[in-house]
């Protein structure tokens, strides 16, 4: 453009001939499209700033079908929580329950799985759904997972698509925090013992 913007056209043409089959050039028509491809470039960088997003907020993504299998999940689950994500492709979320090991200090109480299995088969949104799993190697992962379910227009259940994250540094945080404010209140309790045993003793 004369002030240095890109401007889009679209050109469409079909070659023309005379009687005798000679070429004589190209007849065609153009139209501006600047503002659709305007328009479609801004999609772009509203999904790419939604990625962006989404990357630094979680750590793998996952979904599930119709019948709440586990149909995908991102390579990127391998490398934050060390278990390959063939191991739970094709399986529901209670297969998975009965195949893992027994996990000691999971976030998530039998009651918590009991209530997370009704929301999937009730196909409610998953908000912070935190719970733990063993690993070969006898260390304990932590993780945060929320998802929405998909329907089609017709309103059928299509399944789940989530994001997942490897919480285990902030649990082993607040652990022990909770540890050092509970020997706190301990120190504070025994210094409030002793002080009522002066008073007493004058």
């Amino acid at each position: 453009g004369l002030d240095g913007s890109t401007q889009y056209a679209s050109v469409s043409g079909v070659p023309a001939f005379d009687e005798k089959g000679a070429f004589k050039g190209y007849r065609g028509t153009s139209s501006d499209i600047t503002e659709r491809m305007r328009a479609e470039e801004k999609l772009r960088e509203s999904e790419r700033r939604f990625h962006d997003f989404a990357d630094a907020a979680s750590d793998w993504y996952w979904a599930m079908d119709e019948n709440l299998r586990f149909n995908y999940i991102s390579e990127r689950f391998s490398e934050a929580v060390g278990i390959p994500p063939k191991y739970f492709l094709g399986k529901t979320r209670p297969d998975l329950l009965k195949l893992r090991d027994p996990v000691v200090g999971d976030l998530a109480t039998e009651e918590d799985w009991q209530r997370h299995i009704e929301d999937l088969d009730a196909h409610k949104p998953i908000r912070d759904f935190r719970h733990s799993r063993a690993l070969p190697d006898g260390r304990v992962v932590h993780m945060a997972i929320n998802a929405k379910p998909i329907f089609g227009q017709d309103g059928s259940f299509k399944g789940y698509r989530g994001t997942g994250k490897n919480i285990t540094e902030q649990v082993n945080r607040e652990i022990i925090l909770t540890d050092h404010e509970e020997q706190l209140r301990e120190a504070l309790m025994l210094v409030r013992a002793a002080e009522g045993a002066r008073s007493n003793s004058m």
